[in-house]
């Protein structure tokens, strides 16, 4: 069993000013090392997939000491490299709970840089509009075979926000613009987005479009950057049938505004979406058709 060792902020401060032999590690981003960091610790972040390698190219020993800090105490990131650099068989990994955060109360050396401050986008309380290039939703569908995936394009969508959280959200789904991904010959490819655009699923010609909208909204677990995660009461139309669905949904704010990503999986019955279901058909054989679909988003607006 591993047993986390931690150092104290007095303990690190007098190794810092005596110049002990030991590594510093600050595990954050590259940019948060850029903007500030403890004086003479070096950067090698632990969401890298390289992280392993980059230690290794630091040239430590297996047992020098090795101190790890990153953004808190409410923060893994130290806690995850130490686990990592344990299991890899470093025997003397000690951990600064409090992470740059506590380090910088206490008013000690860091090492800042202006230029390099990381500025984080923010959400405005407006109505921000569906970038339909960048927007897609993905759907995956199952059958006795297995299953199907592909996405749907969007004609339009709207998102608003009142001091700071989601008040109001609509999309519209472009229902003749159904695409597959998992099937490699044309024909058959073809053949399901026409079965699928067909009065057996949900007769695009009829039906072109599907909206879901927002009922209820309830705020989860708020982000250090603005990101929230939300519970959703929707309204789904699908066929001009409207049901109530609930799902959840992330929400926060990037480089060109706002960012939605979330699953909503529903029973296509309840729509009228009937083809192969063996709630309502028996000896269905290789037509048996599951009825559940699943529904990913990944919405950019601005």
């Amino acid at each position: 069993m591993i047993e986390i060792k931690y150092i104290t902020t007095n303990k690190l401060r007098k190794m810092t000013l005596n110049n002990e032999s030991f590594f510093l590690i600050d595990v954050l981003p590259n940019e948060y090392y850029q903007e500030k960091h403890i004086k003479g610790a070096i950067n090698i972040c632990v969401h890298d997939m390289t992280f392993l390698e980059n230690v290794k190219k630091a040239n430590m020993k297996k047992d020098d000491m090795i101190v790890l800090y990153g953004a808190s105490k409410n923060s893994k990131d130290a806690l995850v490299a130490s686990k990592k650099l344990f299991d890899t068989g470093y025997e003397n990994v000690h951990i600064y709970k409090g992470g740059i955060k506590k380090w910088e109360t206490y008013g000690y050396g860091l090492e800042l840089n202006p230029k390099k401050k990381v500025i984080l986008p923010k959400i405005e309380n407006k109505r921000y509009y569906i970038d339909k290039k960048n927007s897609y939703i993905e759907w995956t569908g199952r059958n006795f075979n297995g299953k199907h995936r592909g996405h749907m394009e969007l004609n339009k969508g709207f998102i608003k926000f009142e001091n700071g959280f989601l008040k109001l959200a609509g999309f519209e789904i472009n229902m003749k613009k159904i695409h597959n991904h998992d099937i490699e010959n044309e024909s058959y490819r073809k053949m399901l987005i026409k079965h699928l655009q067909s009065n057996d699923f949900f007769h695009t010609k009829k039906y072109p479009t599907a909206k879901i909208r927002t009922k209820e909204i309830t705020s989860l677990v708020i982000g250090e950057y603005g990101e929230v995660l939300y519970d959703i009461v929707g309204i789904l139309t699908i066929k001009s049938i409207t049901r109530e669905i609930r799902f959840k949904i992330l929400v926060g704010p990037n480089d060109t505004g706002v960012f939605v990503q979330g699953q909503i999986s529903f029973n296509r019955v309840d729509w009228g979406v009937e083809y192969g279901s063996m709630k309502l058909f028996e000896k269905l054989g290789k037509h048996l058709v599951n009825n559940k679909i699943s529904l990913d988003l990944y919405l950019r607006l601005k």
